[in-house]
């Protein structure tokens, strides 16, 4: 993660990694998205506006952290978003049989027709 400021006053949010409370930011939304598809947001890490409303990540929906997985041999990990899934599989850490679960609708698929559902609703969209 880089401290950088955005366009022109645009950064806004800050980060507050788990466990250690190093905070990174100010970072536009568009940024802190992208590092939240990146697997570099947490589930335990907060973020914030003005450094006096920290909340969890997985609460701001523009993160769009809806996803709930078991990781081998621990506890489900989540919520977070489809790109963290994806940084997951290519470490080897999950398969594309391993069920996702949405934390909003409790509907749980495997991995593997999630990512496929999310692109089918991208080229749906672009048409």
């Amino acid at each position: 993660m880089s401290e950088t400021l955005g366009d022109e006053g645009t950064a806004e949010w800050r980060i507050k990694k788990a466990p250690d409370d190093v905070i990174y930011g100010p970072v536009t939304e568009e940024v802190l998205k992208e590092w939240a598809n990146s697997a570099q947001v947490a589930p335990q890490d907060l973020v914030d506006e003005s450094d006096d409303n920290w909340r969890p990540a997985s609460e701001v929906e523009f993160l769009e952290m809806f996803w709930v997985v078991q990781l081998p041999g621990e506890e489900a990990y989540g919520p977070t978003t489809i790109g963290t899934l994806r940084e997951f599989i290519h470490e080897k850490l999950i398969t594309e049989k391993t069920v996702a679960t949405h934390v909003k609708t409790n509907q749980s698929l495997p991995i593997a027709a999630l990512f496929a559902a999310v692109e089918f609703e991208k080229k749906r969209a672009s048409k």
